[in-house]
């Protein structure tokens, strides 16, 4: 065997490997898996997006997926159109056991109206979150979103 021959193997036998271990994982740990490989790239404007939660919600998994689904479609208004320095809005909404998304609040306003019009469509886009966790015992859970144009 040529060295080039054994590193195609070794890299089959590492894929099959790879590809077997991936089916053991469980739906949560898929989950999570995908949101970390759909983590958004480094933003041009240094937009910004904290969660809050009002429960203590034990599943980081679940937090990174909502966080760049929000961040991803977020389109925030460039910062040249905000001229108050360190404007927020923030808002609040629910999600059900089944992932969907209610009672969408503005909670605190940025005095800039395109800025809380972006931040709240970027919440009213999300379509396919997941279901809340199984052993989550809630039948929702309240979320707080705090968006924010930084230097």
């Amino acid at each position: 065997y040529s060295p080039l021959e054994l590193k195609s193997l070794k890299e089959k036998i590492l894929e099959k490997y790879s590809d077997t271990e991936e089916k053991k994982k469980s739906p949560e740990e898929k989950i999570e898996k995908k949101a970390r490989e759909e983590e958004p790239a480094p933003p041009m404007s240094k937009k910004k997006a904290s969660l809050l939660f009002l429960s203590p919600f034990p599943y980081p998994w679940y937090v990174t997926l909502l966080k760049n689904k929000i961040y991803t479609n977020w389109s925030p208004p460039s910062k040249f159109s905000i001229l108050q320095e360190g404007a927020f809005s923030a808002f609040s909404f629910r999600i059900f056991k089944d992932g969907s998304i209610e009672k969408i609040r503005l909670k605190e306003s940025s005095n800039v109206e395109i800025l809380d019009q972006s931040a709240r469509k970027s919440i009213e886009m999300i379509r396919d979150l997941p279901s809340l966790p199984d052993d989550w015992k809630e039948e929702y859970l309240d979320v707080t979103v705090r968006f924010s144009i930084e230097e």
